[in-house]
């Protein structure tokens, strides 16, 4: 089963529900930011977002932490798939088209999720990589897929730093289970990987950018650290 909810922005007044995957995408020549409501799923196995003395905040797992969703601009086909995901969970899955598309993650109370970041070293999170625009009807390949980078965004949407995805080790039903630090390595500090503790003191949001097209992924336990 694939859960497939897609919203414009709220510019644009447009919504679609269906229960199989084909959703008409929302992204055309000229993408617009999109919004999920997050409210189709809870997250069965997730903590509370800055619960009292714990140090893990989740943002997806097994479906969205409560008030959790998504943010994206050519990103087709965000899906919730059943068996996408850790020990044939929920996952979360999406295709990048071409370069340039992005998805991040926000809460619907903005001050939790800035404060969860400031006091976060890093995110983890479990990822495969799909054959192209294959969501729902291929297994997920057990390799963290290449031209993804991790991002932080400032309510304005700007992206304040970039990291690039790091390696891992395989975990059951082709997952790869990886961390990226928001510190980078200063004897290796470039472009595109920066330290991105400076940015964290402004950053609302965290995801992915695609600096490839092509690229289709599934996503699960995605959790600051």
């Amino acid at each position: 089963m694939v859960v497939v909810i897609c919203r414009t922005s709220v510019f644009l007044v447009w919504a679609c529900v269906t229960a199989v995957l084909g959703c008409t995408n929302a992204a055309s020549a000229a993408p617009v930011e999109r919004k999920y409501d997050g409210r189709s799923r809870s997250a069965l196995s997730s903590r509370k977002l800055l619960a009292a003395n714990e140090a893990v905040k989740t943002i997806f797992s097994n479906g969205w932490a409560p008030g959790c969703s998504w943010y994206a601009s050519g990103a087709f086909n965000i899906s919730v798939v059943a068996g996408a995901g850790i020990g044939q969970s929920f996952g979360l899955c999406t295709t990048f088209p071409g370069t340039g598309g992005w998805m991040t993650f926000r809460c619907s109370k903005p001050d939790d999720l800035t404060t969860a970041i400031r006091q976060s070293s890093g995110i983890e999170f479990y990822i495969s990589q799909l054959p192209n625009e294959q969501i729902g009807s291929s297994k997920g390949d057990d390799i963290i897929p290449e031209g993804l980078e991790l991002v932080l965004q400032d309510a304005n949407a700007d992206f304040t730093c970039k990291r690039p995805l790091g390696s891992g080790h395989i975990t059951s039903n082709g997952l790869v289970q990886t961390s990226i630090m928001f510190q980078g390595e200063l004897s290796d500090l470039s472009e595109n990987d920066q330290d991105c503790r400076p940015a964290l003191q402004d950053a609302t949001a965290v995801g992915f950018r695609s600096l490839q097209g092509g690229t289709t992924f599934c996503l699960d336990d995605v959790q600051l650290i």
